[in-house]
């Protein structure tokens, strides 16, 4: 994915994730946000130059799927450019329940951005950590009917 936003900014996204047999996933990904570039000044407003900041993450995560929920993580490595750059790398963890409900609710958590440090010059802070719930509810059955023909159809 491509998608372009204010002046020359923009950010992209490729993803790949496979189901290896039906019990196990993995993945990976790739997001890059540049700024676009920037003219760069003194303390006086004269010209310097220009730069061009962007951040880009690579992630690789793995997912099992046990009898009461589903559980999965990634590692991502993280870089971010200013004028200098830091990098770190991170962890994310996700649980998902089993259809409850039959089978019309799941309950699911994740929590994002355990790692390191990012260090620009000499300010160094941790990544902000992240925590969601969230829930998925299907309101209504989906109807099978027969067409005659030995094809169910919906």
């Amino acid at each position: 994915m491509h998608a372009p936003y204010v002046a020359s900014s923009f950010f992209d996204y490729v993803g790949f994730a496979k189901n290896t047999n039906g019990s196990n996933a993995w993945g990976t990904g790739l997001q890059y946000f540049s700024a676009g570039t920037i003219t760069q000044t003194n303390d006086s407003g004269f010209e310097q130059g220009s730069f061009t900041p962007y951040d880009l993450a690579l992630s690789g995560g793995y997912a099992h799927q046990f009898e009461p929920l589903s559980i999965g993580f990634s590692l991502k490595y993280i870089r971010s450019q200013i004028l200098t750059s830091a990098q770190t790398a991170a962890l994310d963890f996700g649980v998902l329940s089993r259809p409850l409900l039959e089978d019309r609710l799941r309950l699911g958590r994740r929590d994002d951005e355990f790692g390191g440090k990012m260090k620009f010059e000499q300010e160094s802070d941790r990544l902000p950590l992240a925590f969601r719930l969230g829930s998925s509810f299907q309101a209504t059955n989906t109807m099978e009917s027969e067409c005659g023909c030995g094809h169910a159809s919906r």
